[in-house]
């Protein structure tokens, strides 16, 4: 098997470890679940699964649906299903296609003020600082698990983190391995209030534009924030960004293909549709995606190398001659 193909998860993982993280990320959402259940009900899903029978296709169910100029509706409704199979309130086939139709209605977070999350973040100051905070407990949590089992960053002589904020997730990962020249890279103004470390050289730029040159990219929380067309356009900033011999390692949550009925699942998909319910931008992507987005940037292959807390870090390989 293509080493680039395999996906290695740490074996004191989800599947070992204490479950109370995921119970805490499902508590943390668990208004979703709910709501989900709400929505399919209103939207006569149940209904028409009853009434087509047991092996009734998404795509199928999708047309039965009333319909509006809703062009992401279509994933959220799937991942709404699976959110469902998860909890084993519905059950999946092997034969589940995508969805094709869009439903009416939209996202709950525009509604209620007037954009989504990403720009509303950048609007609302106070809103801004307590998602960050959010966010830096979680990549404690995280990146402890990183440390202890991903070997990754051992042989790499420069790292650029894109969208790396105050700097202090690339402060631990320069603390570890202080042989590497780390750059540190994002908007002026997130810049501008940075904080200094050690070892840390900062650059001020716009990821759609271009990334600074290292042997490798770490870009955190961040593309499961845009479409696939903006994916594409930073990732092709990255691969240009490498040398031959580059990798990014790309942290987002790894969807599966079809849900499976337990607790690492239920987190991912609840996870998942209260991100969208945000930003309708976003999209939180299977292996197959990732690769799907990797080709299309010019990467050759990639490997899910590790995975903890729902979050998985994702390689993106540049050379062709080591696939």
């Amino acid at each position: 098997m293509d080493k680039h193909k395999m996906i290695a998860i740490d074996k004191d993982d989800e599947s070992s470890s204490s479950p109370i993280p995921l119970y805490a990320m499902q508590l943390a959402t668990s208004s979703v679940l709910p709501m989900a259940l709400k929505a399919t009900v209103e939207l006569a899903v149940l209904d028409i699964l009853e009434r087509e029978g047991p092996v009734a296709f998404p795509s199928h169910i999708a047309s039965k649906v009333p319909v509006r100029n809703n062009p992401v509706a279509h994933d959220v409704l799937d991942k709404m299903l699976s959110l469902l199979a998860s909890h084993s309130i519905l059950g999946v086939s092997s034969g589940k296609d995508g969805l094709d139709a869009v439903l009416e209605g939209g996202v709950p977070f525009e509604r209620a003020h007037g954009m989504n999350a990403v720009s509303y973040l950048r609007k609302d100051a106070r809103f801004s600082e307590i998602f960050k905070n959010s966010m830096k407990e979680y990549n404690k949590l995280f990146m402890s698990k990183i440390f202890d089992a991903y070997k990754g960053f051992e042989g790499l002589s420069s790292l650029v983190d894109v969208g790396g904020g105050d700097g202090s997730i690339l402060s631990k990962i320069v603390s570890k391995y202080p042989h590497i020249k780390a750059i540190n890279f994002d908007l002026a103004s997130i810049i501008e209030k940075s904080p200094s470390y050690s070892g840390i050289e900062y650059i001020a730029g716009d990821m759609f534009e271009s990334i600074p040159k290292g042997d490798a990219i770490f870009i955190k929380w961040v593309l499961h924030m845009f479409d696939d067309e903006h994916c594409i356009k930073i990732l092709k900033n990255c691969y240009n960004a490498l040398p031959c011999d580059g990798k990014v390692m790309a942290v987002n949550l790894v969807i599966p293909e079809v849900p499976e009925a337990n607790l690492a699942a239920g987190s991912l998909f609840q996870i998942y549709v209260f991100m969208r319910s945000m930003n309708p931008m976003g999209k939180e992507r299977t292996e197959k995606e990732f690769e799907t987005l990797a080709k299309e940037a010019g990467f050759c292959s990639i490997r899910v190398a590790y995975s903890a807390h729902n979050f998985s870090l994702v390689e993106l390989y540049k050379n062709a001659k080591s696939c």
